[in-house]
């Protein structure tokens, strides 16, 4: 097996001599996106946001911030990074909740079927 220039690393060669699944979890068989696996990424991201900001915050952020034996510095970045870390994980909840009610604008880059494509 040749490397193709256009890939990053070599990948192993699927076997096709079987019966026929190009599509994938993330696919039915009419190659549409099931939104279903989609919705459920959605709800699992938002869990999580919901237990860093309401369970862990009061575990860890406050007593990271009463802390007497950290640095102001290393006490007000791991609030900052806590922070950034809460925003980060609402987005992707946000991301995974349009691309379930948008399908049909995700896709490749390029994609004649996204505002930007070509």
């Amino acid at each position: 097996m040749e490397p193709d220039p256009d890939m990053l690393w070599p990948l192993p060669v699927a076997d096709t001599s079987g019966p026929d699944h190009s599509h994938t979890i993330s696919q039915s068989k009419d190659g549409s996106m099931n939104t279903g696996l989609v919705w459920a990424a959605a709800a699992v991201s938002l869990a999580t946001f919901f237990g860093h900001v309401f369970a862990g915050g009061p575990r860890v952020a406050k007593p990271l911030l009463a802390s007497g034996e950290l640095p102001e510095q290393a006490k007000w970045m791991g609030y900052f990074c806590w922070h950034v870390t809460s925003i980060l994980v609402l987005a992707m909840s946000v991301g995974f909740a349009l691309t379930a009610l948008h399908p049909d604008l995700s896709g490749e880059a390029g994609s004649p079927s996204l505002p930007w494509g070509t």
